[in-house]
């Protein structure tokens, strides 16, 4: 008895102290004291809003941990959204989930943003569906690309159970931003989605998810529709996805998706789906489309879809000409084309001829069944380079020359051979010139020595012509010359030639002028005297 009323005294306290902690103020709970050590924690520190604040969030989330997630929710009210996502972080996302489930949106909103996208999608990975939807209706419109996102990286199972609880607007909104954010990564969102519906046992479920899937689909432009088929339609073993896709809509969508499609150019995949396509469904999508789509898809059809098409009036635009294929500013091409009536009826078609991308001329054809015209234009054009013609899809090009370029001379590589001579020596002096033009001329090469014109001389050349040119050139007293040829310039030594050295005619001149001196002023007057001593011996005496 007295065991009785210990237990019944301890839970009494336990259920007042909790109560007592857990008061409502305004419709929220706020955390005032919580000490484990009073109920056997053994001295556990106080776990309230103020302690965490205290530590770092490793050891916060190590003491949360102990708690029930609905006690954590109610210390979470009372920290900053950054200080919980830290903690986040920090705890096993299932735990995190568990604790934020029992969070209003006023709470989780701020709590998620702040956390960020990866953990964001950890959680959402984790959260209960009815949180999940509890977030995603009361986001606000400038929240919708982040929880795009989330919805782009959460698992593909996670995708499709949410997407069947979404608000019908919501679900299309996300999908046009997810599709603008990672257009494979929704493509393959939708893909597991449909195929979903295909494995689902419970077939009010399965038509549930097939009905929102399509319904939001559908809000998609036709352009960005048929490019994320054609996403879908690449994944490996997918084309019956997109097959199945086609038929759950109505026709008139199916036939914007097929023109958007045949536009992008991707139409062999597109013939894949159409093989995939019951005969019936094919044949309305078909006779929707354009003649000109009908041509262009036709070509890539297998032999087992073109037997199922509906047999109609169909033309074929094919071996364009154009010649000839290179003309000077204003000369005329010729553009020749074919056009047939492939078809098993009567019926007209319009050709519209473009040059460069501007429409040139239009003409209206009536062609009986199997029947064949060719066509034909003369076309000028004075821009030069080259130009695009084309007849109702089908191109070809042909160029306008551009005017041959005058004549233009380089001089280059001149040599001087030899660089050193002696005086009176010639030297040789090369250069090459190339025309660089395109038309044959003339040009004048002069040669200056030390700037005064030494030489000259004219060549004339055709176009990307070159020659080589040789000058004599010769200088009569020692020094250095400089050579300039156009832009080309060098130069050249002359030495003086070997002789008689100046001291030796200096000694001969000193020895001839003492020669000079001694005879006139020593030898001729010594020999004048001795001359008048001599008796005339042409006096004789009897």
């Amino acid at each position: 008895m007295i065991l009785v009323l210990l237990i019944g005294s301890t839970i009494y306290s336990y259920t007042a102290t909790l109560s007592a902690y857990l008061s409502p103020k305004d419709g929220k709970y706020t955390i005032k004291t919580l000490d484990f050590g009073a109920y056997g924690g053994g001295g556990t520190p106080t776990i309230d809003p103020a302690y965490i604040k205290t530590i770092t969030p490793e050891k916060a989330a190590e003491e949360l941990r102990k708690l029930d997630p609905d006690i954590v929710a109610g210390i979470f009210k009372q920290i900053d959204p950054e200080l919980i996502a830290a903690i986040l972080n920090e705890m096993e996302v299932d735990f995190a989930a568990k604790v934020l489930d029992e969070l209003s949106f006023i709470y989780l909103l701020p709590i998620l943003d702040a956390a960020g996208l990866e953990l964001t999608v950890s959680l959402f990975n984790e959260f209960s569906m009815n949180t999940i939807q509890k977030i995603l209706k009361k986001i606000e419109e400038n929240q919708m690309g982040f929880y795009a996102g989330v919805l782009n990286a959460v698992d593909d199972d996670i995708y499709v159970n949410i997407l069947p609880e979404m608000e019908n607007e919501l679900a299309s909104k996300f999908l046009k931003i997810m599709v603008g954010q990672d257009h494979t990564g929704t493509a393959k969102k939708i893909e597991a989605a449909i195929k979903m519906t295909q494995e689902e046992p419970d077939p009010v479920k399965a038509q549930q998810i097939l009905d929102k899937v399509l319904l939001i689909l559908k809000t998609l432009e036709s352009k960005t529709l048929a490019d994320l088929l054609l996403e879908i339609a690449i994944f490996p073993n997918t084309p019956s996805t997109v097959a199945y896709i086609i038929h759950m809509m109505d026709v008139a969508t199916s036939q914007q998706v097929v023109s958007s499609w045949i536009a992008s150019g991707d139409v062999e995949v597109l013939a894949e789906v159409f093989g995939l396509l019951t005969p019936e469904y094919l044949s309305s999508i078909y006779l929707g489309l354009a003649s000109d789509e009908r041509v262009i898809i036709y070509e890539h059809l297998n032999p087992t879809t073109l037997e199922v098409l509906p047999i109609l009036t169909e033309f074929r635009v094919f071996n364009l000409d154009v010649s000839p294929s290179q003309v000077k500013p204003g000369e005329s091409v010729t553009a020749s084309v074919e056009v047939s009536n492939i078809g098993e009826e009567v019926g007209s078609y319009t050709i519209l001829l473009k040059i460069d991308n501007t429409k040139t001329s239009e003409e209206d054809l009536i062609l009986e069944a199997g029947e064949s015209k060719t066509l034909y234009w003369d076309i000028s054009r004075v821009e030069e380079g080259s130009h695009i013609v084309d007849v109702n899809g089908v191109t070809s090009t042909y160029i306008v020359e551009l005017p041959p370029k005058p004549a233009a001379f380089r001089v280059y590589d001149m040599k001087i051979n030899p660089d050193t001579v002696k005086e009176g020596e010639e030297t040789t002096v090369t250069v090459k010139v190339e025309n660089t033009g395109e038309l044959s001329g003339d040009y004048a090469v002069n040669v200056l020595v030390d700037n005064i014109l030494q030489e000259s001389q004219t060549v004339d050349l055709d176009g990307g012509q070159s020659t080589k040119l040789s000058f004599q050139v010769m200088k009569m007293l020692a020094g250095s010359y400089s050579v300039v040829i156009d832009s080309e310039i060098s130069q050249f030594t002359v030495e003086r030639k070997p002789g008689i050295p100046w001291s030796s005619i200096l000694v001969v001149f000193l020895f001839v002028a003492f020669g000079g001196g001694y005879y006139q002023f020593i030898y001729k007057p010594s020999k004048d005297k001795e001359d008048d001593m001599i008796p005339d011996q042409s006096i004789s005496t009897f």
